[in-house]
């Protein structure tokens, strides 16, 4: 498989300036497989909002789908049969493997052209393991994924070590000494760091109240100011924010109150139709400093799309190695800061590996958007019109910016 920078350069050199992903493809006669990949990607992330929203009732929520998507494309990659069909089936129904992994290729190149959004690979595994690992697997790796297979005594201070690394210090530690036994973990980290088109000055910068979701009631400080990108559905008003990079921050206010409103409206939210129906009207914005990190075990969400096998003795790794192996647990963890200077946010996803067992068998007019009380946001890449983040911001504390 090829690498996403020789991909993008064989096939869409000079074809991606101002194009979306489909766009692109539709020059090389797959656009029907670029709609399903599009397709697959939002409903992974609506999966996943649904999911854990209901669950957290009024927590904040970070997370990106794209590194979620990787690490799934990842395990999928070293595994076959009944594990790899699962995997595909819940994430990427309707298009295969090899298709899935050049769509993603290609998607990682555009994201990280300017350097404002890096993504990394890697599988960790134990030092005494690594010569059970197949040399076919590990080039895959590599010419896949554009990812490092490396080995360590340590495994746990490795894998703590790499993702610090590979978030830009955001986010400094994923599993602990509770997981010394694993033999190896799959992970991809993402981060993204911008500062605004047009910045805040002091003056735009007032105190004011954020209605936290439980009710409570929490000083700020509020970013004002005036954009040109307007948003709106039957069931959120937005703005959109430039950064001075190719992404922009979408933020979404439901037009209802009550939280309920607000779940609701997450069964069908498309972040990519809104952010493509913007229009260039003004909008005076009133936007809170936040900081916040969040963690989701994905085991159960992972199981409830149908993925199983790789979590039992039935699991199947050998295109990786011929030991026994299964999945324990996968998890995601994501930091996001945005204040009056731009935005920082990481992700890392992540699959913990132990040892399996053989199994028995085998309009003109200005607007205004107030953010103070609950509301959706998207880090949106304005090329490809995908999210790389997304959250909701349900409560702040202290002053907006509290410690991780």
């Amino acid at each position: 498989m090829i690498s996403s920078e020789t991909y993008y350069e064989e096939n869409l050199k000079g074809k991606s300036a101002g194009k979306s992903c489909s766009e692109m493809i539709d020059d090389n006669d797959d656009v029907s497989i670029v709609q399903t990949g599009e397709d697959n990607y939002n409903k992974l992330y609506l999966k996943f909002l649904k999911n854990y929203s209901e669950k957290q009732k009024g927590q904040n929520m970070v997370f990106s789908p794209f590194s979620v998507m990787i690490l799934f494309l990842m395990l999928a990659d070293a595994t076959d049969g009944i594990s790899r069909e699962e995997i595909m089936n819940g994430i990427c129904k309707g298009i295969g493997l090899d298709e899935a992994k050049e769509l993603i290729s290609m998607v990682a190149y555009l994201l990280e052209e300017d350097c404002s959004f890096c993504s990394a690979n890697a599988v960790c595994v134990k030092e005494k393991y690594k010569d059970k690992i197949k040399p076919q697997y590990m080039n895959n790796l590599q010419d896949t994924f554009g990812g490092e297979l490396f080995a360590s005594g340590n495994i746990v201070k490795a894998v703590n070590d790499w993702v610090s690394k590979n978030t830009k210090g955001m986010i400094k530690q994923i599993v602990s000494e509770m997981n010394a036994e694993m033999i190896s973990c799959f992970m991809n980290a993402v981060a993204f760091k911008a500062s605004w088109e047009s910045k805040f000055d002091e003056e735009e910068i007032k105190e004011n109240i954020f209605y936290n979701a439980d009710g409570s009631r929490q000083k700020v400080k509020m970013l004002c100011g005036t954009e040109y990108g307007y948003v709106e559905d039957e069931r959120f008003t937005g703005f959109i924010k430039e950064y001075d990079v190719a992404y922009s921050f979408m933020a979404l206010l439901p037009k209802k109150k009550a939280q309920e409103f607000l779940y609701e409206s997450l069964k069908q939210i498309n972040f990519r139709n809104l952010f493509m129906a913007k229009t260039d009207e003004e909008v005076e914005v009133r936007m809170p400093e936040f900081k916040f990190s969040y963690e989701a075990e994905l085991s159960d969400f992972c199981r409830n799309q149908g993925i199983e096998t790789v979590f039992s003795n039935h699991a199947d790794f050998s295109p990786m190695t011929d030991e026994w192996l299964k999945v324990e647990s996968v998890a995601h963890k994501a930091v996001i800061t945005v204040d009056r200077n731009g935005t920082e946010a990481a992700a890392v996803t992540h699959a913990v590996m132990l040892w399996g067992c053989p199994p028995d068998s085998f309009k003109k007019k200005r607007k205004m958007v107030r953010l103070n009380r609950p509301f959706l946001f998207a880090i949106m890449h304005n090329e490809t019109e995908l999210p790389v983040f997304v959250g909701i911001v349900n409560r702040i504390d202290g002053n907006g910016l509290e410690e991780e």
